[in-house]
C-alpha cells in the first residue's frame, strides 16, 4: 500500500501566512495564483488551519505532478484522503481546490461525484458562485470566465470560455447518476458513499461495480482522481480504491487537529 506522510510531502506545518497589509496587493494576486493556501486566504477569507494546509499541499502536488509514490518513486495520480469529519477536506479540495485548478488551467474539465443528488447540488452552487461571483478569484485568474451563453447551470454543467464547449468545465453528479460526455482530467470523490450504504452489501457491489465499469475509466490521459472520506471498514470503498485502482492514501488522524 502506498501511504502518503508529511516526509513524502516535504510538508511544512509552521509557516505561517502574514495579514493581507503586509505586502501590495499584486503580491497576493500572484501568490494565490501559485499557492492553494494563499488563495484560500486571500479570495475566501480562510486561514488554513496546520492539518488543512497539509491537504492542501497534498492536492497541489497531485495536480501538479509533483506528488511521488515513495516506493516506486513514480507519479501519484490517483490520491485518498481520509480524516474525521469537520477535518476540512471539503472546503480545501472541493470548495477551494476546484475553482483555484480551473483558474490556473480554465480549458480543463473537472467532474465532482458525491453521495446524493442534493449534496452534489449544493457543491456545485459554492463552485460556481465561486467561479462567476467572487471578484477577488476573477482578479487572479482573468482567464477564468463563465461561458453563460454555452451553459450554465446545475443541470447543464458550467461553462468556461477557456474551454472547447464540447463538455462543461465543471459538472457535479450523485453517486448514482450516468456520467454524459467524455472524461475529464479531474475527478473529485467527495464522500461518495454514506454509512447507510457502507452497510450494505448490495450496494457496496453496484457503487464498486459502477465505479469500476464507468467513472474511473472517465479519468482522461495525464488526468488526476481525488478521493475525500473516511473508514467505514476495513473492507470500505476507501480500501477498494486503494486494492483496486492503486490510490495513495493520506491518513489524517483526530489528533492532528489540536
Amino acid at each position: 500500500m502506498c501511504a502518503i506522510s508529511t516526509s513524502t510531502l516535504n510538508y511544512q506545518p509552521t509557516i505561517l501566512l502574514p495579514s493581507e497589509g503586509s505586502y501590495p496587493e499584486r503580491v497576493w494576486v500572484s501568490a494565490a495564483n501559485d499557492d492553494l493556501t494563499v488563495y484560500a486566504l486571500y479570495v475566501h477569507g480562510m486561514r488554513y488551519a496546520p492539518h488543512q494546509r497539509l491537504i492542501a499541499t497534498a492536492f497541489s502536488q497531485l495536480v501538479n505532478d509533483q506528488l511521488i509514490h515513495p516506493v516506486t518513486g513514480e507519479v501519484v495520480r490517483r490520491l485518498a484522503v481520509s480524516g474525521p469529519p469537520r477535518h476540512g477536506k471539503t472546503s480545501v479540495i472541493s470548495e477551494h481546490g476546484i475553482p483555484w485548478y480551473l483558474g490556473r488551467s480554465p480549458w480543463k474539465r473537472v467532474i465532482h461525484i458525491t453521495s446524493s443528488d442534493p449534496l452534489s447540488n449544493a457543491y456545485d452552487t459554492a463552485v460556481a458562485t465561486t467561479l462567476a461571483e467572487n471578484e477577488r478569484h476573477a482578479q487572479v485568474f482573468p482567464n477564468c470566465q463563465p461561458w453563460f451563453k454555452k451553459g450554465w447551470s446545475g443541470l447543464s454543467g458550467r461553462y468556461l470560455t477557456a474551454s472547447d464547449g464540447k463538455d462543461p468545465s465543471f459538472k457535479a453528479y450523485g453517486i448514482d447518476a450516468k456520467i454524459l460526455g467524455s472524461g475529464a482530467d479531474l475527478i473529485i470523490l467527495d464522500d461518495p458513499v454514506d454509512q447507510h450504504q457502507e452497510r450494505s452489501e448490495v450496494e457496496m457491489l453496484k457503487i464498486k461495480s459502477l465505479f469500476d465499469a464507468t467513472q474511473e475509466n472517465r479519468v482522461n490521459p495525464g488526468g488526476h482522481v481525488a478521493f475525500l472520506g473516511h473508514r467505514w471498514g476495513p473492507n470500505d470503498f476507501l480500501q477498494h480504491l486503494i486494492e483496486s485502482w492503486g490510490f495513495c492514501w493520506l491518513n489524517l488522524p483526530a489528533l492532528t487537529e489540536a
